[in-house]
């Protein structure tokens, strides 16, 4: 019989890779982000909605990064690392084939997000590319490989979550995100931007998929 345990007791065997790859995906993330910081300033995104907060409502800097950046962003983050939260709580003691699916799936969504994001900077360094399409490496396959990766990841650690009897709960957490990058914060705030200031970027539209990896469509 598969009996239950408590999280202290849990083996590290079930517990050890959901650290891994939630500190790896922090980690390339934080890494990427300061880089981007450094080298290209603040996001324009928040430089916007910061613009916009003053103006409408009087909101500092400090009050509008706590009620519109931080203070939000903490509430979604809760519920989108709920796989790897109560995947610390396992009720099996197997690390089963569903989690090792998960895990490889996981480890490749931070990978292809890293190596995305990596010829995206790299395209975007070179000044002959500006106002050009970034149509190359990854970037050939979908419009989004790097949100690819993201969802990548989290699906892969709902996956270990699903094995360890907490897939129901964790639920939201793939979902939330999933959502947040397809209808919300990702491709419905970038595409629009592009459109505008890429001129050949309706064709690559027409032409790549959006997010999961397809040889582009023949014109």
């Amino acid at each position: 019989m598969r009996g239950q345990r408590t999280s202290s007791s849990a083996p590290p065997a079930l517990t050890q890779p959901r650290c891994f790859l939630a500190s790896a995906w922090g980690l390339r993330l934080g890494i990427y982000l300061i880089w981007r910081w450094r080298n290209h300033g603040h996001d324009r995104r928040y430089a916007k909605l910061a613009e916009r907060a003053q103006q409408k409502h009087g909101l500092n800097f400090a009050m509008f990064s706590l009620l519109w950046v931080f203070g939000p962003q903490l509430v979604l983050q809760m519920i989108m690392s709920l796989p790897a939260q109560l995947g610390q709580i396992p009720q099996t003691e197997t690390f089963g084939a569903i989690a090792t699916i998960g895990l490889w799936l996981s480890a490749f969504g931070i990978i292809y997000e890293g190596i995305a994001d990596a010829q995206l900077a790299h395209f975007k360094s070179l000044s002959d590319n500006k106002d050009k399409v970034m149509d190359r490496g990854l970037w050939r396959y979908s419009r989004h490989p790097n949100y690819f990766g993201e969802l990548c990841c989290w699906w892969g650690i709902w996956l270990i979550a699903l094995d360890a009897g907490m897939g129901l709960w964790s639920l939201p957490g793939p979902l939330l995100i999933t959502f947040l990058l397809t209808r919300v914060s990702g491709a419905p705030t970038t595409e629009p931007h592009l459109q505008r200031t890429r001129p050949d970027y309706e064709a690559y539209k027409k032409r790549t998929s959006a997010y999961l990896p397809l040889p582009p469509k023949k014109a």
